[in-house]
């Protein structure tokens, strides 16, 4: 069975651009998403918030205050609603710090459908020298 499934973007930058690997990152997960709600943590220029309009309705700008975490809820709380939200069968948290994907989002939901997971994670990180 195929999962209902809310994403929820986190975006900041400093002059309120969206580069264009944001897009082809939303594209793709247009395939394995519902709903993608974008939050932008700042004020967007006019092209900027064009470009992800044009991939989803769900455009939010706030107030750079919070990093992700508070982005996140401030959609959950101020945008989406709970009662909303708890008719979704998983929420997707992603942020715009990583480019790609690198290969479909697609294969990454399929590969840990069968998991019995509450939770998972997707990032590869190597040791950081001290």
């Amino acid at each position: 069975m195929e999962k209902k499934r809310i994403a929820v973007l986190v975006s900041y930058d400093k002059d309120g651009m969206i580069d264009d690997y944001i897009p082809y990152m939303m594209r793709d997960l247009q395939e394995c998403v519902e709903r993608i709600v974008v939050v932008f943590n700042g004020s967007l220029q006019p092209n900027s918030r064009k470009k992800l309009l044009s991939l989803t309705p769900d455009v939010i700008e706030r107030e750079n205050r919070g990093y992700d975490a508070a982005a996140w809820c401030y959609a959950f709380d101020q945008y989406i609603g709970w009662d909303e939200l708890v008719k979704y069968d998983e929420l997707v948290l992603l942020n715009d710090s990583f480019y790609g994907p690198l290969y479909p989002f697609r294969e990454v939901f399929a590969r840990m459908e069968d998991r019995d997971v509450d939770f998972w994670g997707h990032s590869a990180h190597g040791e950081m020298p001290q």
